[in-house]
């Protein structure tokens, strides 16, 4: 039954992909600027630390989840026509059963922070004014590390995503948004920085790198938590104006 329903989530991904497949040349392009923009304001951070320190560190945050999901014709309609409702409204007459829609869209995350994260962080490293003063199993830690930041972050927008209209789903987006701009403005007043932290911890410990490993745990374990409460709620979910 498991299996059975693994299929039925990648079938139902693989139907998006080929329906939006122009959308997904435009979202390689976004993470190449993206990865180009990042990697240039970290190369250049030192030279203008004091303006630099929140800047990098609030475009990180609110960057890196990106690499999470495709732009599709869906996400970019989602305000103005409320289309996850819709397709959930769908979904649901057929009826396609509510595991099968909360898995594939984990299947999107999942494949989108591989093929984004590739993307994102490749062009980081390999331009010229990038992080490719980092020797590569190092720069690796680096990217997991933040690969698991952006775990937990997808993980809170799709519970919102699947259980919410468009208007309170926009509104958990901007306050997210809201709470990483606080957070790296509180980390800069204590003298910090979240993005040399994340290079720091990956060059002294390599592998090794607690902030690495606490990243991708906490990652795993809100999939693990938020997926089953997103299953639950999902089914109660009404759909009635």
């Amino acid at each position: 039954m498991a299996l059975k329903s693994w299929q039925d989530a990648w079938f139902i991904f693989f139907r998006d992909i080929r329906r939006d497949w122009l959308y997904l040349i435009f979202t390689v392009f976004f993470m190449i600027y993206t990865g180009i923009m990042l990697g240039s304001m970290i190369h250049t951070r030192i030279e203008a630390q004091f303006i630099l320190n929140p800047m990098v560190d609030m475009l990180m945050m609110m960057m890196s989840p990106m690499i999470g999901f495709y732009f599709t014709r869906r996400s970019l309609s989602y305000l103005k026509e409320d289309s996850y409702t819709q397709m959930l409204m769908y979904y649901r007459s057929l009826p396609i059963p509510t595991e099968i829609v909360v898995m594939s869209r984990y299947v999107q995350m999942g494949t989108a922070i591989i093929v984004n994260g590739i993307v994102l962080y490749g062009a980081m490293y390999v331009l010229p004014f990038g992080l490719d003063d980092m020797n590569f199993s190092n720069y690796l830690v680096f990217v997991l590390t933040w690969i698991g930041f952006a775990m937990i972050i997808n993980t809170i927008y799709i519970h919102f995503e699947l259980l919410s209209n468009s208007r309170v789903y926009t509104m958990m987006t901007l306050l997210v948004m809201v709470c990483t701009i606080i957070l790296a403005l509180i980390i800069t007043v204590f003298d910090g920085n979240a993005v040399m932290y994340s290079i720091e911890c990956s060059q002294r410990y390599g592998f090794a790198s607690p902030l690495m490993w606490g990243s991708l745990i906490l990652g795993f374990i809100m999939i693990g938590m938020f997926g089953e409460k997103t299953k639950y709620r999902l089914a109660q979910r009404s759909f009635v104006k």
